[in-house]
């Protein structure tokens, strides 16, 4: 992501979907400065986003629906769990961060999008929480062929997800989302908790939430399916 960054500080005129892709993250790190696993196979990039302002809400969601989109040539079924990841067999195989850079004249905002996708293993801190290309399909690929394949899938499924409207990005994530009608548990900034169920997205995309007190969208934070199925 700092890549990316300086990337751009050097060039303000890259192009929309310029990537840069790496082998190993020594620092990698997802939202709320969490650690992002790497075995050493994982497809790890950074791509660049030129969105309009009624789609910048809607980065981490486009991306996703593009791993799934991907993801779907090779026979696997992807879910996307609000805000940023995407679970296959409710296991992680993605997960998306997006970086805000800056807003261009004509309101256009630059967005930083790294995408990190198991492709042949998981670390084992994370093994009972995650899944790998090659454990949901049978592909005869070398690792190296197959993050060719799925970076080359992704962005051309991500560029055909930025010539959406926005309702029609929204009503794909929807279609996509994790744990419709299952209780959660979401985690707001400042250790706050909302527990209800899950009902759909708003039209920013946040997550829509059904509450003992009613309906409330939640913008930031995370969610707990797991606790939420336990409560």
């Amino acid at each position: 992501m700092e890549v990316m960054a300086g990337a751009v500080r050097e060039n303000p005129n890259l192009p929309a979907f310029f990537t840069i892709v790496s082998d190993h993250q020594m620092a990698g790190r997802g939202r709320n400065e969490r650690i992002w696993f790497d075995d050493g196979s994982a497809l790890l990039f950074t791509t660049l986003l030129r969105l309009d302002a009624a789609s910048m809400n809607l980065a981490a969601g486009m991306c996703g629906i593009a791993v799934a989109g991907a993801l779907e040539k090779y026979g696997i079924s992807a879910q996307l769990k609000w805000p940023n990841d995407v679970l296959v067999s409710g296991r992680k195989i993605a997960g998306i961060l997006c970086e805000h850079l800056h807003v261009e004249p004509g309101d256009k905002h630059v967005v930083a999008a790294g995408i990190g996708l198991n492709i042949s293993g998981v670390p084992k801190p994370v093994e009972n929480q995650a899944i790998a290309v090659k454990n949901a399909a049978e592909l005869k690929l070398s690792d190296e062929a197959l993050r060719t394949e799925l970076l080359r899938e992704i962005l051309r499924e991500l560029q055909e997800v930025d010539g959406l409207e926005p309702e029609q990005i929204l009503a794909r994530y929807a279609e996509l989302l994790a744990g419709l009608g299952q209780e959660t548990a979401a985690l707001l900034p400042g250790d706050r908790e909302v527990h209800g169920t899950i009902c759909g997205l708003g039209a920013n995309g946040a997550l829509r939430l059904r509450t003992a007190g009613g309906e409330v969208e939640i913008n930031v934070g995370d969610i707990d399916l797991v606790r939420g199925r336990d409560a």
